[in-house]
């Protein structure tokens, strides 16, 4: 289940982190996992094994690269469909990394960086195709789509400021002009 789960990753990444301003936290060395890598308790795999919790359950799978943009039904439906394929077509699964996968020689391959790159990893699914269908399918597509344009003119302050349910404080944006602090999406 965990090498069909690592295989697919990039397209489920989509799904995990739909909006622009996600992948501004998916970096190298901070706990955030964007390399395509699994592990046991390593804090900066994408998939993390806890092989005990404290809840006493035999094992916990964590996909670290989940944001609460994430639509928790499509990304669920999108899991199940997933594990079903895992499950009824088995791969090997590659060795656990041990440590920060960004000091290691070769670096692994690293997730997707952007919604654009993550929506084209989506477009070319046939697991989730199939299992969400067509229409759907094509409707998430169109949606990354709108939102990688609404932000492709944007700096990166004015992204994550549209994207923020909340006001900024701080003195994040001390050098702009008050008519640039606009939180209207």
């Amino acid at each position: 289940m965990i090498a069909g789960l690592l295989q697919r990753l990039p397209a489920l990444i989509a799904l995990a982190s739909p909006s622009p301003v996600s992948y501004l936290r998916l970096r190298p060395s901070t706990w955030s996992a964007p390399y395509q890598v699994w592990g046991v308790e390593n804090r900066e795999a994408a998939l993390r094994l806890i092989p005990t919790a404290p809840d006493h359950c035999a094992a916990h799978l964590e996909i670290k690269a989940v944001d609460p943009t994430t639509n928790p039904y499509l990304l669920l439906g999108a899991l199940q469909a997933l594990v079903i394929d895992a499950v009824t077509h088995p791969c090997p699964l590659p060795d656990p990394i041990v440590g920060d996968p960004a000091a290691m020689d070769p670096v692994p391959v690293r997730l997707p960086s952007s919604l654009a790159e993550a929506r084209t990893a989506f477009s070319q699914d046939n697991v989730l195709k199939t299992a969400m269908g067509e229409l759907l399918h094509g409707s998430l597509l169109d949606s990354f789509a709108a939102e990688i344009q609404c932000v492709e003119d944007l700096a990166l302050e004015e992204q994550v400021a549209n994207a923020c349910w909340w006001p900024l404080v701080g003195g994040i944006f001390v050098d702009q002009p008050k008519a640039s602090r606009s939180l209207d999406v």
